[in-house]
């Protein structure tokens, strides 16, 4: 079920705050990836979950990065949003950034 209204950052007293955000089991073909830097837009359901439908690529440098960083974001969780002492949905756009030295 989607929430009757979904927030942006500036119109809760706590925006949304990344709990457990870790991009980690990333496939091996991304040893070739040098950097990645992908932009991601999505809102956070009350739950602190990410709403699956609502994931917009608005930028991004490397395809296989993107990949890995949704595939991960699908399954992260937020601390929700903040508005009136109530848990309420917010739209996030994050920055997800990949350097590599490319060092065996």
């Amino acid at each position: 079920m989607l929430p009757d209204t979904v927030y942006l950052a500036d119109q809760v007293d706590r925006p949304v705050r990344p709990s457990r955000l870790a991009l980690q089991n990333m496939p091996l073909r991304l040893h070739h990836v040098l950097r990645g830097r992908s932009i991601i837009r999505f809102f956070v359901e009350p739950s602190g979950k990410i709403n699956r439908c609502s994931i917009v690529l608005v930028q991004e440098a490397s395809p296989e990065w993107t990949d890995s960083v949704v595939t991960q974001l699908r399954s992260s969780r937020y601390d929700p949003a903040r508005r009136g002492g109530e848990k309420v949905a917010q739209w996030v756009e994050q920055l997800f950034v990949f350097q590599n030295d490319a060092r065996e």
